[in-house]
C-alpha cells in the first residue's frame, strides 16, 4: 500500500530508533539507547515504517527500566524513482530529481 502525495513522493531505507528513561528520577535505573533498522526495500507505507520501529524497540528492550521518552528518525529519503529503480542513492543526480543535498 504505497502511499504518495504531490509530484515528489520520498521513501524510507532506514529507521534510528531511539529511547530513554527518565533523567529526573535520579534513583531509577538510567539507560539511554538507539537503534538503526533498515528496510528490505525503501518504502513510505506507514504499516511497513511502524513495524520496522516496533522491531527497534524489540531489540533494546530491557526490563527492570522506566523508559519516559522515545522517537524515531527516518533516514536515507529517496525519491519514488530511485526507490524503483533500486539505484545507490549516492550515484544519483540529485538535482535530476530536484532534491537538494
Amino acid at each position: 500500500m504505497d502511499q504518495t502525495s504531490g509530484p515528489q513522493s520520498l521513501h524510507i531505507r532506514f529507521i534510528d530508533r531511539r529511547t530513554c528513561s527518565s533523567e529526573h528520577d535520579r534513583s531509577a535505573p538510567q539507560r539511554s539507547v538507539s537503534t538503526t533498522v533498515t528496510l528490505p526495500e525503501a518504502s513510505n507505507d506507514t504499516l511497513a515504517l511502524v513495524a520496522a520501529a516496533c522491531q527497534g524497540v524489540r531489540s533494546v528492550w530491557r526490563d527492570g527500566y522506566r523508559y519516559s521518552k522515545a522517537g524515531v528518525i527516518t533516514v536515507d529519503l529517496v525519491p519514488l524513482e530511485i526507490a524503483a529503480n533500486g539505484r545507490c542513492p549516492a550515484s544519483v543526480n540529485w538535482i535530476e530529481f530536484g532534491v537538494a543535498r
